[in-house]
């Protein structure tokens, strides 16, 4: 039998194949008081009479149409104020959100939430139902409804039952990251008089609210300049290093640990140098070079 002999053209296109650098997928996990980025702001917002209360610091979050405790509707803001930015363990300006998922434990069932994006910016300490802040003004629609709001839900959840909810928040995950600015977080909306509570972030740890973001980086063509310092100087002397150094080639779950995130690295990355170097080596022999 014939040995199979590649051509040239052969190695060469095996070379090529091996030194094509697909995006590399990561994912950060965000949970509060795990890490240095995992800081979740969440507030109650209370129609009048009780229209100056917040619940900042409670445990739980009301969600209702018709709060029997308080009388008159009630709405929670929930936001991951550091998620998304240039620091390490943030989601930065050139990732390509594929998926945001935030994850919220019902505690009192319900019926259904809509999950709105929240178009202003507001104060965890000071918002209430008609202001976003001592500081910020008020809100341009009365107790966070639009125009400070999407016009649209980003999702409808079914909270019938105890347990962990899942919410596609890729939408509005994606704005954040090309604009951290723009990050206000989400308004839940109840849909009936049979509300709903929701672990905040002072509640049992096992029971908070958790952001998670799926992203690729987004190659840039300038990327060997990027760093540069206006002398010229490159301030990233490490540039060969993968970038994803703390995030392992298998998922790990880290949250309780220093880093405060899960991440993963999905796909292949960069060839070593040596397997196209013995390509080209084997390919010049079989050509009796």
């Amino acid at each position: 039998m014939t040995p199979f002999r590649p051509s040239l053209p052969t190695f060469a296109a095996l070379a090529a194949l091996l030194f094509t650098i697909p995006a590399r997928a990561e994912v950060l996990t965000f949970s509060p008081g795990q890490g240095d980025h995992g800081r979740c702001d969440d507030a109650c917002l209370h129609e009048p009479p009780d229209g100056t209360v917040n619940d900042s610091t409670d445990t739980t979050l009301s969600v209702d149409l018709d709060d029997g405790d308080w009388g008159g509707e009630t709405r929670s803001l929930v936001r991951f104020t550091e998620a998304f930015g240039p620091d390490d363990g943030q989601v930065p300006s050139n990732a390509d959100v594929s998926s945001a998922e935030l994850y919220l434990e019902v505690v009192n069932e319900g019926e259904e939430l809509e999950i709105y994006q929240v178009l202003e910016g507001w104060d965890v300490d000071s918002v209430c139902w008609a202001a976003r802040g001592d500081d910020e003004g008020l809100w341009d629609g009365s107790g966070c409804s639009e125009p400070s709001i999407g016009g649209s839900p980003l999702e409808t959840v079914d909270v019938s039952s105890t347990g962990t909810i899942v919410i596609d928040v890729t939408e509005a995950a994606q704005d954040w990251a090309q604009d951290p600015s723009t990050n206000h977080g989400v308004l839940l909306l109840a849909l009936s008089e049979n509300g709903t509570d929701i672990a905040a972030s002072e509640g049992a740890a096992e029971l908070r609210p958790v952001l998670e973001v799926e992203f690729e980086l987004v190659a840039d063509d300038d990327d060997d300049t990027a760093d540069d310092d206006d002398n010229g100087d490159d301030d990233d002397a490490n540039d060969d290093d993968d970038s994803g150094d703390d995030c392992p080639d298998e998922p790990r779950l880290v949250i309780g640990d220093d880093s405060g995130c899960y991440c993963r690295a999905a796909g292949p990355t960069r060839a070593p140098v040596w397997m196209a170097a013995v390509l080209v080596v084997l390919a010049l022999r079989r050509r009796g070079c």
